[in-house]
């Protein structure tokens, strides 16, 4: 069963953080112009599941927006990290193969 927040305005710790669990990993799902000079979205934590209604200035929008923007950063980097220490392992065990002649160039016929 999906919890919900009651609809507020903008918390004062940011969009990002979650007024239950108090983690900052709440992302929007849905979002729209609220006038001109307003968002409505719809938010959700991705650590407790609490999803709640919010309106907030396009200021608030655009401040959000570049906090998640430097959380994909963050995680991007972290990615391409993991990925290149993965192909390294994978350089290493393929070379230690070839130095122990577990295999050859009939392995690749």
């Amino acid at each position: 069963m999906r919890r919900q927040a009651p609809a507020t305005d903008t918390p004062a710790t940011g969009l990002e953080h979650c007024p239950a669990c108090g983690r900052d990993f709440v992302q929007p799902l849905s979002w729209e112009p609220a006038g001109e000079a307003a968002w409505w979205m719809f938010l959700r934590c991705g650590e407790c599941g609490i999803s709640r209604e919010v309106a907030v200035s396009n200021a608030e929008a655009d401040r959000f927006e570049r906090a998640l923007h430097a959380r994909a950063s963050l995680l991007a980097a972290q990615a391409r990290k993991l990925e290149e220490e993965r192909l390294s392992a994978q350089i290493d065990a393929f070379a230690d193969a070839l130095e122990r002649d577990l295999i050859d160039a009939d392995f690749f016929a």
